[in-house]
């Protein structure tokens, strides 16, 4: 398959998707289909089936292509027991208020045991500023309901922004945003993620990592210069 789209599309289930290690310019975000057991990984030479695997040395990048383009890298919906490995998302730019102007890297909404693992979600940005309130979520990584594991992933220098004029606006987790759901985040690296919103009626929160509910369990994980920049209230450069 020449695109990660075009393999998903066909995937059944308890398939395995090997992915070269290279960079995937994508137009649209990629869209996870429901169902029950895929596993997608990244990080792999290219030579032999699968081959030899190393995202350090064949890393894979998936990365917006068109800057004037607004969008996520990727969201998925319904996936069960599906394992995403050893992919750099990057770039990724969603814009507008929530659902849709939140997860830059990925969003994933009612998945079930899902495990992210080696994952380098980095320089994706969120911004919301039609001026009439509304909240977004998870610069990096957005979830929603469900259940699984987040574990030996980094987030780095990832962006929110809000800007209102009259309402409340809420810029939540730089890094990810939990809402509902069980989660564990375990052995993950939070470093220079930024969230602002305006002096009048905005709130930064969790520039690492923003719990909204569910039952979330962060362990074994390092914060290192994350930081709510600005904004009326300011709340939790770490963990909110």
């Amino acid at each position: 398959f020449k695109t990660i789209q075009d393999a998903l599309n066909v995937a059944e289930s308890n398939d395995y998707v090997y992915v070269k290690g290279q960079t995937f310019m994508q137009s649209k975000q990629i869209y996870w289909l429901p169902g029950s057991g895929v596993k997608l990984r990244g990080g792999y030479q290219g030579i032999g089936s699968p081959g030899p695997c190393d995202p350090a040395a064949w890393p894979t990048l998936v990365r917006r292509a068109n800057t004037a383009v607004n969008h996520r890298l990727l969201a998925m919906r319904g996936v069960t027991g599906g394992l995403l490995y050893g992919i750099t998302f990057t770039n990724g730019y969603p814009y507008g208020p929530h659902p849709g102007g939140s997860g830059g890297g990925v969003f994933a909404a009612s998945c079930v045991n899902l495990t992210v693992e080696a994952c380098t979600i980095v320089t994706n940005r969120i911004r919301h500023d039609t001026g009439n309130g509304g909240d977004i979520y998870g610069v990096g990584l957005f979830v929603s309901g469900g259940s699984g594991t987040i574990t030996n992933c980094m987030f780095k220098d990832n962006r929110g922004e809000t800007i209102s004029v009259s309402t409340y606006a809420y810029c939540n987790g730089g890094g990810i945003s939990l809402m509902d759901g069980t989660w564990q985040v375990k052995n993950c690296w939070f470093l220079d993620n930024r969230m602002q919103s305006d002096y009048n009626v905005g709130w930064s929160r969790g520039a690492g990592i923003h719990i909204f509910s569910g039952r979330q369990t962060i362990s074994s994980c390092v914060f290192r210069n994350n930081q709510c920049w600005s904004g009326r209230n300011r709340v939790g450069d770490g963990i909110f």
